[in-house]
């Protein structure tokens, strides 16, 4: 007859050991389950905790896609916030440098981008790394500074000769995404416009006349 304890034994332990260690995996998981319970009560601290770490490591978690929608933070309304958060999160495709080219009056910041940086190949499929960006953008083209919005013109700029069918299946796929990811109907534009070498054009800047000063 064999013992019943060493038929149960599994890696030199027996049955009770076992059952030990599952009681405790889930009370360990009922735990966790309560904390997680608890933790959407107070959703704005989560968030700000993950802005915290989002901003600790140079916004490359969010750039990442591994904080997907963090929370927006204050500095982000103001002109100088917002033109910082935007060049942190484009520079991850390509390094900023200042252009000699003249950006239209009234944009806060002009960008011009190869479409290699944005699009596989040849097709109008977004890159992975322009893809993960498009939750931060969302979330600071929803901004707002004394009612007054932040908008993103977005241009294919196209040589004589360029297919402009390509170009204009680039930019509806790129403002599909971004409106998917929650941007605002009157926060985008999209245009096709003519120039010398190809890019993607993108003109931030904050509609609307300032608020008139108290007398």
């Amino acid at each position: 007859m064999v013992n019943d304890e060493a038929s149960t034994a599994a890696a030199g332990r027996p049955l009770g050991a076992i059952s030990t260690l599952v009681s405790l995996f889930l009370l360990l998981l009922v735990f966790f389950i309560v904390l997680f319970s608890i933790s959407q009560v107070h959703q704005q601290r989560l968030d700000a905790l993950l802005t915290s770490i989002d901003y600790a490591f140079g916004r490359l978690p969010s750039g990442l896609g591994l904080i997907t929608r963090p929370a927006p933070s204050d500095d982000d309304a103001t002109p100088e916030g917002f033109v910082r958060a935007i060049g942190m999160l484009v520079s991850g495709l390509s390094p900023l440098a200042e252009s000699g080219h003249p950006a239209p009056g009234g944009t806060l910041l002009e960008i011009d981008l190869a479409p290699q940086q944005i699009f596989q190949g040849d097709g109008d499929t977004l890159r992975p790394a322009a893809a993960a960006i498009l939750d931060r953008l969302a979330v600071l083209l929803q901004r707002r500074l004394a009612g007054r919005p932040y908008h993103l013109t977005l241009r294919a700029v196209t040589p004589t000769g360029t297919d402009n069918g390509l170009a204009g299946a680039r930019l509806a796929g790129f403002a599909a995404a971004l409106f998917a990811k929650g941007c605002p109907p009157d926060a985008l534009a999209i245009g096709l416009e003519p120039g010398r070498q190809e890019a993607l054009r993108l003109d931030f800047s904050l509609v609307g006349p300032p608020p008139a000063e108290a007398e």
